[in-house]
């Protein structure tokens, strides 16, 4: 999930006053041109009127009366910059937020949200490695539940999106467990566990944890929840090749994405991405194309073209075109996905044995069966070592290796890799 949701929850959480000599400042005095301006921000970033909250927020630098509103403002100028895209513009503010909040005591919960909002900046520039570290460091400091538990749930879903399992439900599990916590929190950690539980084919689970979080999110009246709910229940059909019940919960999905007052682009292009899943692996090719057009279209407008959000969906893009038997294209997609994973990720990262996996797909269906083999026998062996040795993309890579051996006549190395797959009981 986006982190947006996060950017918005900075501005509102610091909505009241901060000073304690602005309720007996002169209209002129610093304080009260400082708070002015501030609250015209925050009037302008709720309504997404990004741009116009960077120019109040401005106004608010010159006269920030004292350290406390100055660590604020620049929280505030850095969430507005990585609201608008600019994400490595937001992390000067960021920093200048965090070394304040360090300096001042009692402020855990102020250095937690700057610490999401770096993360978001880190995952928006794709660098995982320092995203991490910012939400480490906002946990650390032991903020309140309702920041730790926002701080457990991006950490652990982005954990997840590494295929880091083990730890992802640690983090994921910790979240939950919290107690006191906001509803809209709750489902967050509802939402990101059902996700993991589908990764590793939990389904009864995984279901389970959907339809709660679609409940809450209905009883809050929270649309944007509501959709991702749809849309994980509308995946976990998909897994277990139940077309008709993935595209009811799919298309409610996108319908209640269409009533929502502020569209998240990664997230409209996530359920575009799995409707051109379904659609794919229905033989509804014309659908699959033009719904992956689109999700790559919202994708490139977030996070750009080299991003690992982009490659996810470049997968999906070259088994269309490899099921149109457009092969040149489907490879050059596949390996272009691939490059940035290991950009990203690192070459023996389990996101990048993932895109080397589908690579090997690709050139089975193009008939080149001896790269095929190597690069499953690569992508199998990174898989085997990681986190990810339990969960569905494995499973699939090893069905994608066996029908190559088959192919190849290698049938006693086939049937070892069948027993394999039968050996991992999954429910």
């Amino acid at each position: 999930m986006r982190v947006l949701f996060v950017m918005g929850l900075i501005v509102f959480t610091l909505t009241s006053p901060v000073l304690a000599e602005e309720s007996t400042a002169r209209p002129e005095s610093p304080a009260r041109l400082w708070q002015t301006a501030r609250d015209a921000g925050v009037r302008e970033f709720a309504r997404g009127a990004y741009q116009e909250a960077l120019a109040e927020f401005e106004k608010c630098v010159p006269v920030a009366p004292g350290l406390v509103a100055t660590g604020i403002t620049a929280s505030d100028i850095g969430a507005v910059l990585n609201a608008l895209g600019r994400s490595k513009e937001s992390l000067p503010w960021f920093e200048k937020a965090v070394a304040i909040w360090r300096s001042v005591p009692d402020q855990a919960d102020r250095f937690a949200e700057v610490a999401l909002g770096m993360a978001d900046s880190y995952r928006g520039l794709g660098d995982f490695r320092a995203a991490e570290q910012s939400f480490r460091a906002g946990l650390e400091v032991n903020p309140s539940a309702n920041y730790a538990v926002r701080l457990h749930n991006r950490l652990g879903d982005m954990l997840r999106e590494q295929g880091r399992n083990v730890e992802a439900r640690a983090q994921l599990t910790a979240a939950l467990g919290q107690p006191g916590t906001s509803p809209m929190n709750r489902i967050d950690s509802l939402l990101a566990i059902a996700d993991l539980d589908r990764q590793i084919m939990h389904w009864d689970e995984s279901k389970t944890n959907w339809h709660k979080a679609l409940d809450l999110a209905r009883e809050e009246n929270a649309v944007e929840y509501e959709a991702l709910a749809l849309r994980g229940l509308g995946l976990t059909a998909l897994n277990q090749d139940d077309m008709t019940q993935a595209e009811i919960f799919l298309k409610r999905a996108v319908a209640v994405f269409d009533k929502a007052p502020q569209l998240v682009p990664q997230q409209i292009a996530n359920t575009l991405h799995s409707m051109a899943a379904m659609y794919f692996e229905s033989g509804r090719l014309a659908l699959a194309q033009e719904a992956i057009n689109r999700a790559l279209d919202y994708i490139r407008q977030d996070v750009g073209t080299e991003h690992p959000h982009a490659g996810r969906l470049m997968i999906t893009q070259s088994r269309i075109y490899s099921g149109l038997s457009r092969f040149a294209e489907a490879r050059r997609v596949a390996e272009h996905a691939h490059q940035i994973m290991c950009a990203v990720y690192g070459d023996d990262s389990v996101a990048a044995a993932d895109a080397l996996g589908n690579v090997a797909r690709i050139e089975h269906e193009a008939r080149d069966l001896t790269a095929a083999a190597q690069h499953f026998e690569r992508a199998l062996e990174i898989m085997r070592k990681s986190q990810a040795a339990t969960d569905q993309r494995i499973v699939v890579m090893m069905s994608g290796y066996k029908a190559v051996l088959t192919d190849l006549h290698r049938t006693k190395e086939a049937k070892k890799v069948q027993s394999e797959m039968s050996g991992f009981g999954f429910r």
